[in-house]
């Protein structure tokens, strides 16, 4: 039965990609013939700081969506590789028994663990989506190899406080971005399908935190610039 539960879960983790993946793709095929190879920016300027803005006006939209979602893509491949090595190096005993949940309850401390790996699903299904969607529209999308990260972890407090960290940070990241998919009612569908989900993950660890699930009635939408300088320091 377990196995069964795992495949049914792997096939709609995978139709859920394929969902997002078309929705990011489908307006702009017929461009893909003037898209530049080589779209992928490094991780420290991605394209998108002071350029973001001449690159929409110049009327290279193409372009200017490529460079969008590598920059999601680069902020969910440092979510993605965050979750992976925290509960490589942390426990399901090590993350109950932290100061931070030491307090809760049963119904939450039974299902922190699972909640986590939940979350890393969820980024690394982020990571496949942007992946062959920038692909679709021509580009390259930002490897792993292009980009290193850096985080403490030294104890499973300052885990669950960065994960927080980074969550409150994508949200803030994805309503910033809403203006440079402009133009596309299928890219801001699918950028917002994510939204949400970071939103939702944003919510549960301000909780573990101590903090407001749902802290203002807007969230703040943060330019590029702006959210790049906030993760520099888990960039190496």
């Amino acid at each position: 039965m377990t196995n069964e539960n795992n495949e049914f879960e792997a096939d709609g983790r995978n139709a859920r990609i394929e969902t997002v993946t078309e929705n990011l793709g489908r307006a702009f095929d017929s461009r893909r013939g003037f898209l530049k190879k080589g779209a992928a920016a490094s991780a420290a300027g991605l394209g998108l700081s002071a350029g973001a803005g001449s690159a929409a006006a110049s009327g290279d939209s193409g372009q200017k969506y490529v460079d969008t979602l590598n920059y999601a893509l680069t902020l969910e491949r440092l979510e993605a590789t965050f979750y992976s090595r925290g509960l490589g190096e942390f426990s399901e005993d090590d993350l109950v028994e932290s100061d931070l949940i030491d307090d809760f309850g049963e119904p939450v401390q039974s299902t922190l663990y699972e909640q986590f790996e939940a979350i890393e699903s969820h980024e690394e299904a982020h990571v496949d989506a942007l992946v062959s969607a920038v692909e679709k529209l021509g580009g390259d999308p930002v490897s792993e190899d292009e980009v290193a990260f850096t985080f403490d972890l030294s104890s499973p407090e300052t885990f669950i406080k960065t994960a927080q960290t980074l969550e409150t940070t994508g949200v803030s990241a994805y309503d910033g971005a809403i203006d440079l998919l402009s133009g596309s009612d299928e890219l801001l569908t699918a950028a917002a399908t994510i939204a949400t989900v970071e939103g939702r993950h944003s919510a549960y660890l301000n909780g573990l935190t101590g903090k407001s699930p749902f802290p203002d009635a807007f969230d703040e939408p943060l330019p590029p610039e702006k959210v790049l300088d906030m993760i520099q320091p888990f960039l190496e």
